[in-house]
Protein backbone atom coordinates (compact mmCIF):
# COMPACT_ATOMS: atom_id res chain seq x y z
CA UNK A 1 0.00 0.00 0.00
CA UNK A 2 0.70 3.89 -0.38
CA UNK A 3 2.20 6.01 2.26
CA UNK A 4 -0.67 8.04 1.54
CA UNK A 5 -3.04 4.95 2.37
CA UNK A 6 -1.28 3.92 5.24
CA UNK A 7 -1.36 7.48 6.67
CA UNK A 8 -5.26 7.63 6.62
CA UNK A 9 -5.57 4.15 8.28
CA UNK A 10 -3.14 4.89 11.11
CA UNK A 11 -4.95 8.66 11.49
CA UNK A 12 -8.43 7.45 11.05
CA UNK A 13 -8.13 3.80 12.45
CA UNK A 14 -4.87 2.70 14.01
CA UNK A 15 -4.07 5.62 16.44
CA UNK A 16 -7.94 6.82 17.53
CA UNK A 17 -8.44 3.12 18.96
CA UNK A 18 -4.70 3.28 20.28
CA UNK A 19 -6.21 6.49 22.09
CA UNK A 20 -9.38 4.80 23.44
CA UNK A 21 -7.59 1.34 24.72
CA UNK A 22 -4.70 3.55 26.45
CA UNK A 23 -7.99 5.08 28.13
CA UNK A 24 -9.96 2.75 28.76
CA UNK A 25 -7.02 1.03 30.36
CA UNK A 26 -6.54 3.87 32.56
CA UNK A 27 -9.32 3.33 34.72
CA UNK A 28 -7.98 -0.05 35.96
CA UNK A 29 -4.42 1.23 36.27
CA UNK A 30 -2.27 3.95 38.41
CA UNK A 31 0.58 3.25 36.42
CA UNK A 32 -1.25 3.94 32.62
CA UNK A 33 -3.12 7.04 34.67
CA UNK A 34 0.40 8.10 35.82
CA UNK A 35 1.87 8.30 32.10
CA UNK A 36 -1.25 9.40 30.05
CA UNK A 37 -3.05 12.03 31.60
CA UNK A 38 -0.04 14.47 31.83
CA UNK A 39 0.46 14.14 28.29
CA UNK A 40 -2.80 16.75 27.70
CA UNK A 41 -0.45 19.66 29.16
CA UNK A 42 2.98 18.87 27.27
CA UNK A 43 2.78 21.34 24.88
CA UNK A 44 1.64 24.01 27.26
CA UNK A 45 4.39 22.86 30.09
CA UNK A 46 6.95 23.73 26.99
CA UNK A 47 4.77 26.61 25.67
CA UNK A 48 5.59 28.12 29.25
CA UNK A 49 8.86 27.26 29.40
CA UNK A 50 9.76 28.71 26.29
CA UNK A 51 8.82 31.95 27.39
CA UNK A 52 11.42 32.21 30.22
CA UNK A 53 14.35 31.42 27.58
CA UNK A 54 16.26 33.79 25.99
CA UNK A 55 15.67 32.68 22.56
CA UNK A 56 19.61 32.09 21.43
CA UNK A 57 21.14 29.58 20.40
CA UNK A 58 20.19 25.93 18.97
CA UNK A 59 17.43 23.55 19.89
CA UNK A 60 17.37 20.03 19.52
CA UNK A 61 15.29 17.26 20.17
CA UNK A 62 15.86 13.88 21.87
CA UNK A 63 12.91 11.01 22.08
CA UNK A 64 13.13 8.38 24.30
CA UNK A 65 11.17 5.38 25.33
CA UNK A 66 12.50 5.38 29.00
CA UNK A 67 15.31 5.62 31.56
CA UNK A 68 17.03 2.45 29.53
CA UNK A 69 17.02 4.56 25.97
CA UNK A 70 17.78 7.50 27.79
CA UNK A 71 20.68 6.36 29.55
CA UNK A 72 21.99 5.56 26.56
CA UNK A 73 21.82 8.99 24.59
CA UNK A 74 23.53 11.38 27.77
CA UNK A 75 26.64 11.14 25.79
CA UNK A 76 25.05 13.06 22.98
CA UNK A 77 23.43 15.52 25.59
CA UNK A 78 26.85 16.63 26.62
CA UNK A 79 28.95 16.34 23.57
CA UNK A 80 26.01 18.56 21.89
CA UNK A 81 26.33 20.89 25.18
CA UNK A 82 30.15 20.88 25.11
CA UNK A 83 30.81 21.61 21.78
CA UNK A 84 27.84 23.39 19.99
CA UNK A 85 25.75 24.95 22.92
CA UNK A 86 22.80 23.54 21.97
CA UNK A 87 19.98 23.53 24.59
CA UNK A 88 18.26 19.87 24.59
CA UNK A 89 14.74 19.10 25.22
CA UNK A 90 13.78 15.46 25.76
CA UNK A 91 9.92 13.63 25.07
CA UNK A 92 9.23 10.98 27.22
CA UNK A 93 7.05 7.82 26.36
CA UNK A 94 7.08 6.35 29.85
CA UNK A 95 6.64 7.60 33.27
CA UNK A 96 9.77 5.59 34.12
CA UNK A 97 12.32 7.72 32.43
CA UNK A 98 10.36 11.20 33.15
CA UNK A 99 10.15 10.37 36.73
CA UNK A 100 13.95 10.06 37.04
CA UNK A 101 15.84 12.73 34.84
CA UNK A 102 15.87 15.85 36.76
CA UNK A 103 18.89 17.47 36.80
CA UNK A 104 20.85 15.80 34.47
CA UNK A 105 23.72 17.00 32.84
CA UNK A 106 23.18 18.36 28.95
CA UNK A 107 19.49 18.07 29.79
CA UNK A 108 17.63 21.49 29.15
CA UNK A 109 13.68 20.55 29.37
CA UNK A 110 11.91 17.19 29.34
CA UNK A 111 8.02 16.06 29.23
CA UNK A 112 6.08 13.75 28.40
CA UNK A 113 5.56 13.00 24.73
CA UNK A 114 2.33 14.74 23.40
CA UNK A 115 -0.63 12.30 21.85
CA UNK A 116 0.82 10.89 18.58
CA UNK A 117 -1.59 13.34 16.43
CA UNK A 118 -0.01 16.03 13.75
CA UNK A 119 -1.32 18.40 14.95
CA UNK A 120 0.07 18.27 18.17
CA UNK A 121 3.53 17.71 16.55
CA UNK A 122 2.66 20.84 14.55
CA UNK A 123 2.18 23.04 17.37
CA UNK A 124 5.54 21.34 19.20
CA UNK A 125 8.21 21.91 16.27
CA UNK A 126 6.61 25.57 15.62
CA UNK A 127 7.35 26.55 19.19
CA UNK A 128 10.64 24.76 19.13
CA UNK A 129 11.91 24.99 15.89
CA UNK A 130 14.58 22.41 16.72
CA UNK A 131 17.41 22.01 14.73
CA UNK A 132 17.52 18.61 14.57
CA UNK A 133 15.05 15.51 15.77
CA UNK A 134 17.01 12.63 17.53
CA UNK A 135 15.02 9.09 18.62
CA UNK A 136 16.91 6.97 20.65
CA UNK A 137 16.84 3.30 19.31
CA UNK A 138 13.11 2.09 18.70
CA UNK A 139 10.58 3.93 19.66
CA UNK A 140 9.52 5.52 16.59
CA UNK A 141 5.59 7.12 16.45
CA UNK A 142 4.07 7.30 12.97
CA UNK A 143 2.71 11.61 13.04
CA UNK A 144 5.93 12.56 15.31
CA UNK A 145 7.95 11.72 12.09
CA UNK A 146 5.72 12.22 9.44
CA UNK A 147 5.14 16.12 10.55
CA UNK A 148 9.05 16.61 11.36
CA UNK A 149 9.38 15.41 7.57
CA UNK A 150 7.18 17.79 6.20
CA UNK A 151 8.56 20.76 8.35
CA UNK A 152 11.98 19.73 6.84
CA UNK A 153 13.48 19.16 9.79
CA UNK A 154 16.64 16.16 10.19
CA UNK A 155 15.34 13.12 11.89
CA UNK A 156 17.73 10.21 13.00
CA UNK A 157 17.25 7.18 14.55
CA UNK A 158 20.30 6.50 17.03
CA UNK A 159 21.34 2.94 18.52
CA UNK A 160 18.75 1.18 15.97
CA UNK A 161 18.68 -2.45 15.88
CA UNK A 162 16.69 -4.86 13.95
CA UNK A 163 17.07 -8.30 15.35
CA UNK A 164 16.55 -11.56 13.27
CA UNK A 165 13.29 -12.47 14.91
CA UNK A 166 11.85 -8.96 15.50
CA UNK A 167 8.24 -8.22 14.92
CA UNK A 168 9.53 -5.60 12.51
CA UNK A 169 10.46 -7.89 9.72
CA UNK A 170 7.01 -9.41 9.36
CA UNK A 171 5.42 -8.51 6.17
CA UNK A 172 2.12 -6.13 7.56
CA UNK A 173 4.75 -4.45 9.99
CA UNK A 174 7.23 -4.23 7.39
CA UNK A 175 4.69 -2.66 4.90
CA UNK A 176 4.00 0.09 7.18
CA UNK A 177 6.82 1.36 8.93
CA UNK A 178 8.83 1.28 5.67
CA UNK A 179 6.96 4.72 5.50
CA UNK A 180 8.15 5.52 8.36
CA UNK A 181 11.45 4.49 8.09
CA UNK A 182 12.11 6.08 4.66
CA UNK A 183 11.58 9.62 7.16
CA UNK A 184 14.60 9.52 8.30
CA UNK A 185 17.39 11.65 7.23
CA UNK A 186 19.61 8.41 8.31
CA UNK A 187 19.05 5.29 10.78
CA UNK A 188 22.69 4.92 12.51
CA UNK A 189 22.60 1.21 13.52
CA UNK A 190 24.69 -0.56 15.80
CA UNK A 191 26.56 -3.14 14.17
CA UNK A 192 27.01 -4.46 10.61
CA UNK A 193 24.86 -6.74 11.12
CA UNK A 194 21.95 -4.58 12.07
CA UNK A 195 22.71 -2.80 8.60
CA UNK A 196 22.72 -5.57 6.89
CA UNK A 197 19.12 -6.45 8.15
CA UNK A 198 17.87 -3.02 7.64
CA UNK A 199 18.93 -3.17 4.16
CA UNK A 200 17.66 -6.31 3.33
CA UNK A 201 13.70 -5.82 4.78
CA UNK A 202 13.74 -1.44 4.65
CA UNK A 203 15.84 -1.13 1.04
CA UNK A 204 15.39 2.52 0.32
CA UNK A 205 16.09 3.80 3.35
CA UNK A 206 19.19 5.51 4.84
CA UNK A 207 21.16 3.32 6.56
CA UNK A 208 24.79 3.55 8.30
CA UNK A 209 26.68 1.56 10.86
CA UNK A 210 27.80 3.51 13.72
CA UNK A 211 28.02 1.94 16.87
CA UNK A 212 26.07 1.85 20.10
CA UNK A 213 26.35 5.12 22.46
CA UNK A 214 25.96 2.93 25.36
CA UNK A 215 29.39 2.13 25.74
CA UNK A 216 30.67 5.69 25.86
CA UNK A 217 28.07 5.91 28.53
CA UNK A 218 28.55 3.44 30.57
CA UNK A 219 32.28 4.08 30.25
CA UNK A 220 31.02 8.10 31.45
CA UNK A 221 29.14 6.56 34.57
CA UNK A 222 31.88 4.63 35.26
CA UNK A 223 34.23 7.58 35.93
CA UNK A 224 31.51 9.16 37.61
CA UNK A 225 30.93 6.52 39.75
CA UNK A 226 34.65 5.81 41.31
CA UNK A 227 34.08 9.11 42.40
CA UNK A 228 31.84 8.73 45.01
CA UNK A 229 31.40 6.26 47.58
CA UNK A 230 27.66 3.99 47.78
CA UNK A 231 28.57 1.78 50.23
CA UNK A 232 30.35 1.63 53.67
CA UNK A 233 33.85 0.50 53.63
CA UNK A 234 33.69 -1.20 56.80
CA UNK A 235 30.82 -3.61 55.18
CA UNK A 236 32.69 -3.93 52.02
CA UNK A 237 36.47 -5.11 53.08
CA UNK A 238 37.22 -8.90 52.72
CA UNK A 239 34.48 -9.93 51.18
CA UNK A 240 33.67 -11.43 47.50
CA UNK A 241 30.53 -9.28 46.11
CA UNK A 242 28.12 -11.02 43.80
CA UNK A 243 25.91 -8.40 42.48
CA UNK A 244 22.43 -9.57 40.64
CA UNK A 245 20.89 -6.47 39.07
CA UNK A 246 17.52 -5.76 37.30
CA UNK A 247 16.21 -8.80 39.06
CA UNK A 248 12.67 -10.12 38.24
CA UNK A 249 10.57 -12.49 39.98
CA UNK A 250 11.06 -15.38 37.28
CA UNK A 251 15.03 -14.51 38.23
CA UNK A 252 14.93 -14.83 41.37
CA UNK A 253 13.28 -17.80 41.08
CA UNK A 254 16.64 -19.67 39.47
CA UNK A 255 18.83 -17.65 41.68
CA UNK A 256 18.15 -18.15 45.31
CA UNK A 257 19.45 -21.85 45.53
CA UNK A 258 22.53 -20.49 44.65
CA UNK A 259 22.57 -17.47 46.46
CA UNK A 260 22.16 -19.68 49.75
CA UNK A 261 24.78 -21.96 48.57
CA UNK A 262 27.66 -19.30 48.28
CA UNK A 263 26.20 -17.67 51.82
CA UNK A 264 25.99 -20.90 53.36
CA UNK A 265 29.46 -22.38 52.42
CA UNK A 266 31.34 -18.91 52.18
CA UNK A 267 31.46 -17.12 54.69
CA UNK A 268 33.17 -13.77 53.46
CA UNK A 269 30.40 -13.05 50.62
CA UNK A 270 28.60 -10.34 50.82
CA UNK A 271 25.57 -10.66 48.33
CA UNK A 272 23.69 -7.17 46.63
CA UNK A 273 20.24 -7.68 45.35
CA UNK A 274 18.53 -4.78 43.05
CA UNK A 275 15.24 -5.51 42.07
CA UNK A 276 14.03 -4.61 38.60
CA UNK A 277 10.52 -2.83 39.97
CA UNK A 278 11.32 -2.62 44.00
CA UNK A 279 7.93 -3.35 45.32
CA UNK A 280 7.57 -3.93 48.57
CA UNK A 281 5.91 -7.36 48.23
CA UNK A 282 9.03 -8.21 45.29
CA UNK A 283 11.80 -7.16 48.33
CA UNK A 284 10.26 -8.86 51.29
CA UNK A 285 9.89 -12.10 49.17
CA UNK A 286 13.48 -11.88 48.71
CA UNK A 287 14.29 -10.49 52.45
CA UNK A 288 12.23 -13.71 53.35
CA UNK A 289 14.16 -16.23 51.18
CA UNK A 290 17.63 -14.86 52.68
CA UNK A 291 16.90 -13.73 56.37
CA UNK A 292 19.07 -16.31 57.92
CA UNK A 293 22.13 -14.89 56.68
CA UNK A 294 20.66 -10.71 57.73
CA UNK A 295 19.22 -8.69 54.98
CA UNK A 296 19.22 -4.72 54.99
CA UNK A 297 17.62 -2.67 52.98
CA UNK A 298 19.26 0.21 50.87
CA UNK A 299 17.34 2.84 52.41
CA UNK A 300 18.60 1.72 56.02
CA UNK A 301 22.12 1.38 55.79
CA UNK A 302 24.14 2.57 58.28
CA UNK A 303 27.94 3.20 58.53
CA UNK A 304 28.33 -0.28 60.81
CA UNK A 305 26.28 -3.64 60.10
CA UNK A 306 26.57 -7.14 59.98
CA UNK A 307 24.13 -8.01 57.89
CA UNK A 308 25.56 -9.74 54.30
CA UNK A 309 22.71 -9.61 52.07
CA UNK A 310 21.78 -5.69 51.12
CA UNK A 311 18.57 -5.40 48.87
CA UNK A 312 18.50 -2.11 46.76
CA UNK A 313 14.65 -1.03 47.33
CA UNK A 314 14.93 2.32 45.09
CA UNK A 315 15.45 2.80 41.77
CA UNK A 316 19.04 4.52 39.66
CA UNK A 317 21.71 3.37 41.79
CA UNK A 318 22.74 -0.62 39.88
CA UNK A 319 24.96 0.92 37.47
CA UNK A 320 27.26 2.50 40.01
CA UNK A 321 27.11 -0.77 42.88
CA UNK A 322 28.55 -2.90 40.01
CA UNK A 323 32.00 -1.52 41.11
CA UNK A 324 31.83 -3.29 44.15
CA UNK A 325 30.91 -6.50 42.51
CA UNK A 326 33.38 -9.57 41.68
CA UNK A 327 30.75 -11.04 39.45
CA UNK A 328 27.42 -10.03 38.81
CA UNK A 329 24.17 -11.43 36.96
CA UNK A 330 21.88 -9.02 34.68
CA UNK A 331 18.33 -9.69 34.85
CA UNK A 332 15.16 -9.70 32.33
CA UNK A 333 17.14 -12.59 31.20
CA UNK A 334 14.72 -15.22 32.40
CA UNK A 335 11.54 -13.28 31.32
CA UNK A 336 11.19 -10.64 28.19
CA UNK A 337 14.77 -10.06 27.78
CA UNK A 338 18.13 -9.08 29.87
CA UNK A 339 19.15 -5.68 30.48
CA UNK A 340 22.11 -3.49 29.89
CA UNK A 341 25.15 -6.07 30.02
CA UNK A 342 27.27 -3.32 29.42
CA UNK A 343 27.16 -1.81 33.01
CA UNK A 344 29.21 -4.28 34.78
CA UNK A 345 31.50 -5.56 32.29
CA UNK A 346 32.89 -2.02 31.70
CA UNK A 347 34.51 -3.08 35.71
CA UNK A 348 35.92 -5.89 34.05
CA UNK A 349 33.93 -8.71 36.02
CA UNK A 350 32.25 -11.84 34.72
CA UNK A 351 28.34 -11.14 33.61
CA UNK A 352 26.39 -13.98 33.68
CA UNK A 353 22.62 -13.47 32.15
CA UNK A 354 19.46 -16.48 31.23
CA UNK A 355 18.45 -17.76 28.18
CA UNK A 356 16.24 -14.78 27.32
CA UNK A 357 18.89 -12.11 25.59
CA UNK A 358 19.22 -12.39 22.06
CA UNK A 359 17.54 -8.85 22.23
CA UNK A 360 20.85 -7.81 23.22
CA UNK A 361 23.41 -7.36 20.82
CA UNK A 362 25.83 -6.97 23.57
CA UNK A 363 25.07 -9.60 25.76
CA UNK A 364 25.15 -12.04 22.73
CA UNK A 365 28.46 -10.56 21.61
CA UNK A 366 29.57 -11.46 25.50
CA UNK A 367 28.82 -14.84 25.27
CA UNK A 368 31.15 -14.90 22.40
CA UNK A 369 33.62 -13.70 23.67
CA UNK A 370 33.63 -15.71 26.74
CA UNK A 371 33.27 -12.60 29.30
CA UNK A 372 29.52 -12.92 29.72
CA UNK A 373 28.13 -17.04 30.79
CA UNK A 374 24.75 -18.03 29.86
CA UNK A 375 22.87 -19.94 32.74
CA UNK A 376 19.76 -22.44 31.25
CA UNK A 377 18.39 -23.09 34.92
CA UNK A 378 18.75 -22.97 38.88
CA UNK A 379 21.26 -26.01 38.83
CA UNK A 380 23.67 -23.91 36.28
CA UNK A 381 23.22 -20.95 38.41
CA UNK A 382 24.20 -22.35 41.25
CA UNK A 383 27.28 -24.62 39.46
CA UNK A 384 28.55 -21.09 37.69
CA UNK A 385 27.99 -19.17 40.84
CA UNK A 386 30.08 -21.84 42.79
CA UNK A 387 32.70 -21.56 40.07
CA UNK A 388 32.90 -18.22 40.06
CA UNK A 389 33.86 -17.95 43.36
CA UNK A 390 36.18 -21.30 43.36
CA UNK A 391 38.09 -20.75 40.43
CA UNK A 392 39.81 -17.07 40.26
CA UNK A 393 42.06 -17.96 37.22
CA UNK A 394 38.76 -18.65 35.06
CA UNK A 395 36.67 -14.79 36.99
CA UNK A 396 39.43 -13.13 36.39
CA UNK A 397 39.83 -14.25 32.55
CA UNK A 398 35.97 -13.64 31.44
CA UNK A 399 36.38 -10.32 33.25
CA UNK A 400 39.27 -9.18 31.69
CA UNK A 401 37.47 -10.34 28.43
CA UNK A 402 33.88 -8.48 29.48
CA UNK A 403 36.50 -5.48 30.16
CA UNK A 404 37.94 -5.91 26.39
CA UNK A 405 34.65 -5.80 24.74
CA UNK A 406 33.19 -3.07 26.40
CA UNK A 407 36.59 -0.88 26.32
CA UNK A 408 37.12 -1.73 22.32
CA UNK A 409 33.30 -0.70 21.19
CA UNK A 410 33.80 2.81 22.25
CA UNK A 411 33.47 5.99 19.98
CA UNK A 412 30.63 6.23 18.76
CA UNK A 413 29.48 9.60 20.05
CA UNK A 414 31.86 11.55 18.50
CA UNK A 415 31.18 9.40 14.72
CA UNK A 416 28.01 10.78 14.94
CA UNK A 417 28.50 14.11 16.23
CA UNK A 418 30.63 15.07 13.74
CA UNK A 419 28.79 13.41 10.83
CA UNK A 420 26.16 15.92 12.13
CA UNK A 421 29.24 18.88 12.20
CA UNK A 422 27.19 20.55 8.68
CA UNK A 423 24.09 20.34 10.40
CA UNK A 424 24.95 22.37 13.70
CA UNK A 425 27.09 24.63 12.12
CA UNK A 426 24.69 25.79 9.22
CA UNK A 427 22.72 27.03 11.86
CA UNK A 428 25.12 28.74 14.21
CA UNK A 429 25.30 31.48 11.02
Amino acid sequence: MSKIIWQKIYTFLILPLIFILAHSAALFSKQIREGLFPRRKSIAELEKWLKQQSGNGQYVLFHAASMGEFEHIKPLLYSLKEKYKTTNVLTFFSPSGYKHVKDTPGLDFFLYMPFDFSSHWKKLYKLLNPSILIISKHDVWPMQIWQANKMNIPIYLVNASLPEKSSRTRPFIKNFLKHVYRDFLMIYTISEEDTQRFSKHYPRCNVKVMGDTKYDQVMLRKQQALKKDFLPAGWLANKWIFLAGSVWPEDEKQLIPGFINLLENHKNVGLIVVPHEPTGKFVNSIEDKLAKWGVVKFTQLKSNFSERVIIVNTIGQLADLYQYANAAYVGGSFKQGVHNVMEPAIYGIPVVFGPVHKNSYEAIQLAKCEGGIIIEDEIQANETLEKLISDNSYKEKAGQKALSMAQNNTGATDKIINNWRSIFQQNEN
